[in-house]
């Protein structure tokens, strides 16, 4: 995918996908973005698989939800991957990854749009007790 300055785009940071915009293009596929509503001093150079093209578009009012789904949901003005835990006539209460269920909330579908990455995480226990942790990033078809 080819990006380009001042195209919008969403930033993957802390499990998170948020608005920003592309600065600079700079060498070895790094870009300087700059995160939407945030001060200047959060620009930051970082590399093609954490951003995405901007998939700001809700789902779709009549998708078929189902418990259990990978969704993303709006929080303020990022998107949170998160699970559908139940669904009303009008509105679906999610689970956002890596939270409580404290932080369960009734959302409408406005604020639902489908996972657009799928993200694994596996451990492997190698020989002599070594422990690694991975995270794969992968865009879906």
């Amino acid at each position: 995918m080819a990006y380009s300055v001042g195209q919008n785009i969403e930033i993957f940071w802390n499990n998170t996908w948020y608005p920003g915009v592309i600065l600079e293009i700079g060498q070895k596929k790094t870009y300087l973005v700059s995160y939407l509503g945030w001060s200047d001093s959060f620009n930051e150079a970082i590399e093609l698989s954490k951003i995405r093209i901007n998939q700001d578009k809700p789902a779709d009012e009549n998708s078929d939800l189902k418990v259990g789904d990978k969704i993303e949901a709006e929080w303020g003005s990022s998107w949170y991957e998160a699970i559908i835990e139940e669904i009303k006539t009008c509105y679906v209460k999610v689970r956002y990854k890596n939270y409580s269920n404290n932080w369960d909330t009734w959302i409408t579908n406005e604020k639902l749009r489908p996972a657009e990455t799928n993200v694994s995480e596996a451990s492997v226990e190698a020989e002599g007790s070594i422990f690694v942790s991975l995270k794969v990033l992968e865009r879906i078809a």
